[in-house]
């Protein structure tokens, strides 16, 4: 029986699809890509899936265009991406045509606007979910325990969230706060 449990929370981390409807194992994941790489190409790929299918005028999704594109993609972004510039040119150009009147019609390009770079991001995720498991195969790290991840069961989503939420809310308390002296001596490095 403790191969199956093994088993089964390896399963999520063999693909992005299954790791977003697991929240627990994606937050562990997240957990790893923070303390082990960078996460940014996660965070680009889940907040633009989210974009593609939210509900907003035309108008909003420009918006939200431009702050993914400042954020993600230009050089020097907060949470830069790389991206070579065959996928950054078009994005900008269509930005900067929709400068002043957005209509419903350019609403589906601009749902459409970010493809390219998600397929890019895609591949990052996926070479740092095989290193993930290649590590946690071997056994190092300690972002790989997954003994909380054993008591779920399958479909148990309000348990998936709880766990998840408590590995985000540690993440989350060791980041510095702006203005702290935590934050001010990592500037400083």
């Amino acid at each position: 029986m403790p191969l199956i449990l093994q088993l089964d929370t390896q399963i999520p981390f063999t693909s992005l699809i299954e790791l977003k409807s697991r929240p627990a194992h994606l937050a562990l994941f997240l957990e790893y890509l923070i303390t082990n790489a960078n996460p940014a190409s996660l965070f680009f790929y889940l907040i633009t899936d989210a974009y593609q299918t939210c509900t907003a005028t035309a108008k909003e999704l420009r918006r939200w265009a431009f702050e993914i594109f400042s954020t993600f993609l230009i050089p020097n972004g907060p949470l830069g991406v790389s991206h070579d510039q065959s996928i950054l040119t078009p994005i900008d150009k269509m930005l900067n045509s929709t400068t002043t009147h957005v209509t419903e019609g350019e609403g589906e390009k601009l749902r459409k606007i970010f493809s390219a770079a998600r397929q890019r991001a895609l591949i990052d995720v996926n070479e740092h979910l095989n290193d993930y498991r290649q590590k946690k195969d071997m056994g190092m790290g300690p972002s790989f325990d997954t003994s909380q991840l054993n008591s779920i069961t399958r479909g148990d989503l309000s348990m998936e969230q709880k766990v998840g939420e408590n590995k985000l809310m540690k993440q989350l308390e060791q980041v510095p706060v702006p203005g702290s002296s935590q934050f001010l001596q990592q500037r400083v490095r």
